[in-house]
Formats: structure tokens, sequence, C-alpha cells
């Protein structure tokens, strides 16, 4: 099972009047979580106007047409699930060509707590693709940290934005 992280990025002014920047990255992975693919989107500008004429429709043109859209269009690797920590991307379901399902950390959960704890796993929905991902991705990641992929594209991010390192196409 190849897995995509997909993980957005601001500024910290994007949902300010004056506006500000998102992108946009993806990490695709074999089952237990080696780099296949890596790619990150150019810097998008949003302001003021663009949110009052999207409306309540922003969100979802920004992160689903302007950002994630281009992204999964352009791996060379098919994943079989798209991940997000933002449990809002969930929205991207059906608008994206994959299930997306949200990961997050169970801190409750005793038996795993050397690796943080275990992990839960959300879905918007009940259709039968996102049901059988979810249990494809039970069955595959036994014993891996999910969320830990995440840290790595933001590494591999402030890497890029600290050294000048380039990011190859396919990396």
């Amino acid at each position: 099972m190849k897995l995509c992280f997909l993980e957005l990025f601001e500024d910290g002014s994007a949902a300010s009047e004056s506006g500000g920047w998102v992108s946009a990255a993806v990490l695709v992975t074999d089952a237990q979580t080696r780099p296949l693919e890596f790619r990150v989107t150019d810097h998008v500008h949003v302001d003021a106007v663009q949110q009052a004429l999207y409306g309540a429709s922003f969100d979802e043109h920004l992160y689903g047409t302007v950002l994630t859209a281009p992204l999964l269009e352009a791996l060379r690797e098919s994943p079989d699930v798209i991940l997000v920590r933002d449990q809002s991307l969930l929205a991207l379901h059906g608008l994206a060509p994959l299930p997306v399902l949200w990961i997050g950390r169970d801190e409750s959960d005793s038996a795993n707590s050397q690796n943080g704890g275990g992990f839960v796993v959300g879905i918007r929905g009940d259709d039968d693709e996102l049901l059988h991902a979810r249990s494809r991705l039970g069955e595959c990641v036994v014993g891996r940290d999910l969320l830990e992929p995440f840290e790595r594209i933001a590494t591999a991010l402030e890497r890029v934005r600290v050294d000048g390192a380039q990011v190859s196409p396919g990396a």
C-alpha cells in the first residue's frame, strides 16, 4: 500500500485582511513509510478580495483546486490513500481521486505509549471506499507512527527554506 501524506503550510497571516501565503506538500511512502516521492507547491498568495469573491467555497477552491489537484496530478507514484492531519481537509474526499483519511493520536492508548500512543483514523462519510481504505491502512501499518512522516515534510521544507536546498521533482 502506498501512502500519500498531505500537509498545508501558511505564513500565519493567510486568514488576515492583508492576506498572506499558503502552500502544500505531499510525501508518498510505502507501507513502511519509506519515502518514494516528495512534492511541494509554490506559495500561493491569499488576499481578502479572493476570500470575499469565493465566500464559503474559498477553502475548497484553494485547498482542492489550486493546491491539492496539481500536486496529485504531478505524482509519478500512484498512492492508494491520502492521509491528512487537518480535519478540514477531509472535505477533499470526493474532490481528490483517492480516499482521504484523517490521522490523529490516541493519547489514551497505553499499549502503544512508547510510540506516543495509538492512532485514530477518521473519515467523512461512510461509503465503502473509505471504510475499505481505513481497514486496509490499519492492516498495513501496524507498529508505525503515522504522524512522523508529517514531521519529515516540515523538516524537509525548513531545510529548503533555510539552506536554499533544491527539491528534486521525484525525490
